[in-house]
């Protein structure tokens, strides 16, 4: 199912934070949401999360949504294999289904040689699969990646991001990635949604968005020549 915003907007503290946004993700896409730093992004998906009021419409309801962002925030007394059955154990899930899906799961991503381990003992690439697999194990409608690989160094990233485009395609979920990285945008994505100032400057595919006359998107992009 599409992810559709319709006319968002969203206050905190009588601070207008968000205008009228309106965008659409299919499924299996990655839609990337770009801007300044204090646009209103993250807001926007804690708004598609649950975890922020809004008015305007986003369909679907969302009640379950798998949230990344660069903190990875494992549990440390919990090893890998643990970590990514959490959500499932919270959920109830009986514990010989948990195993089989945890399992399945780490072996898809290529990292099932990390399940006996802490979060102390892996590197900060191997921390984000983790976690990234913990965000997908309950099949989430939404899948919302904020800043997701900052925390990395550019090898690692690199890695991360053409492991993780390659990982989405066989979902059929939509994603929403928030980033400062442009390049990193580019690769993950076909479509961009520019937010300056709460509002929606400027959307469409990487060329269509090089065409911007707005002086912020050409200097974002500019930026990662």
């Amino acid at each position: 199912m599409s992810l559709v915003l319709h006319n968002c907007s969203a206050s905190i503290d009588e601070h207008i934070i968000l205008t009228n946004i309106s965008l659409t993700a299919e499924p299996g896409e990655i839609l990337s949401i770009i801007g300044p730093s204090g646009a209103g992004k993250t807001t926007l998906l804690r708004c598609v999360a649950g975890l922020q009021p809004y008015t305007g419409s986003i369909t679907p309801q969302q009640h379950s949504v798998g949230l990344v962002d660069q903190q990875q925030h494992l549990l440390p007394h919990l090893t890998a294999f643990e970590n990514v059955a959490y959500p499932l154990r919270i959920r109830k899930i009986a514990k010989p289904d948990i195993h089989k899906r945890v399992s399945e799961l780490l072996t898809q991503f290529g990292i099932d040689h990390l399940a006996e381990k802490y979060p102390e003992q892996l590197s900060g690439g191997e921390q984000q699969r983790i976690a990234i697999a913990r965000a997908l194990i309950y099949n989430p409608q939404t899948l919302l990646l904020d800043e997701p690989f900052g925390s990395l160094d550019a090898i690692r990233r690199y890695d991360i991001v053409h492991w993780l485009k390659k990982l989405l395609r066989k979902h059929s979920i939509p994603t929403l990635l928030v980033t400062h990285n442009i390049q990193e945008a580019r690769t993950m994505s076909t479509r961009a949604v520019c937010i300056v100032n709460g509002t929606i400057v400027a959307a469409g595919n990487w060329q269509e968005l090089e065409q911007s006359s707005v002086d912020t998107v050409k200097q974002l992009l500019t930026r990662s020549l």
